[in-house]
């Protein structure tokens, strides 16, 4: 599946948090083996004073949107011009590089 710029500008707020509620519920390890995606590097997602690894939060939020799977190799990368920047156009805070 090839990711567009104007796909991921339709992920929503909601979205985003009905994923950080399941990686909540999962936890860190399981989130990560079930939807294979690496640990976070260098941006980090921040929402009520927790770390959330942006890109796999990003790209979880764009599946249930578009009843989907995002892998690796679809288009989608954590920097600040792709999912941290889309997240910070959502009102999220996310550090990292500037």
């Amino acid at each position: 599946m090839q990711v567009t710029t104007a796909s991921k500008r339709a992920v929503t707020e909601e979205s985003v948090k009905k994923v950080i509620e399941e990686y909540e519920s999962i936890k860190e390890y399981k989130f990560h083996l079930k939807y294979n995606f690496a640990h976070a590097r260098k941006y980090f997602l921040i929402y009520r004073g927790k770390k959330y690894p942006s890109k796999a939060i990003f790209a979880r939020a764009y599946g249930i949107q578009f009843r989907c799977l995002i892998k690796y190799e679809d288009n989608l990368y954590g920097g600040k011009d792709d999912a941290a920047g889309l997240l910070r156009r959502l009102g999220f805070c996310v550090t990292g590089p500037k």
